[in-house]
């Protein structure tokens, strides 16, 4: 298997943590790619007309998009530890999965609004709703409970219950109480992996 990646991806950072907790990264040749807003990138697109990091190009061919759904690959292939097959933890963590998806989506597009957007152009309010979705997204993942832990020390139904009832406006962080950035990290920040 091939994974195209660039190293900057959380998307891509993503797929590649689940191979390790699988056991099945040595499996995979890592192919790196250049994707940029407004840059032609002819040869990828023959790959995935989306241009989007990663893509899982199989052994005979077949291409597999989406970090979403190529984790649902990986942990199908690695026998299933990540992702429970059925129940309410399949679906709260299925949910959560969804949740950082739209997260990771929120600070991609905040990164591309202050690296990419022409000078003068940025649209705060905007830059402004992505990056308080972000926040209010850890502020879940921070406050919320985690079924895969109270499932173990609770009964289902009621860890169950607990997962889809968590308010997010009971945060601190979703109710404000942190900075917007002004900026986002330096190239230099990204690069080196520090955040």
């Amino acid at each position: 298997m091939k994974l195209t990646f660039s190293p900057a991806s959380p998307f891509a950072r993503k797929v590649r943590i689940a191979a390790i907790e699988l056991g099945l990264i040595d499996k995979i040749e890592f192919v790196p790619a250049t994707v940029a807003p407004g840059t032609a990138n002819d040869e990828y697109s023959k790959i995935t007309p989306l241009k989007k990091l990663p893509v899982l190009i199989l052994d005979h061919g077949d291409v597999i998009l989406d970090s979403y759904v190529i984790v649902e690959y990986l942990n199908e292939i690695g026998g299933g530890r990540l992702i429970p097959g059925y129940g309410p933890r399949r679906w709260k963590l299925k949910t959560d999965h969804s949740l950082l998806n739209g997260m990771l989506d929120s600070m991609l597009l905040c990164r591309y609004e202050k690296m990419v957007r022409p000078q003068g152009s940025l649209w705060q309010a905007w830059y402004d709703d992505h990056w308080n979705r972000a926040w209010a997204g850890m502020a879940r993942f921070e406050n919320g409970p985690t079924c895969w832990k109270d499932l173990r020390s609770t009964s289902r139904r009621s860890a169950s219950s607990a997962c889809w009832a968590t308010p997010i406006s009971a945060s601190p962080i979703a109710a404000g109480a942190r900075p917007i950035p002004s900026s986002t990290p330096s190239t230099s920040a990204c690069k080196s992996g520090r955040r």
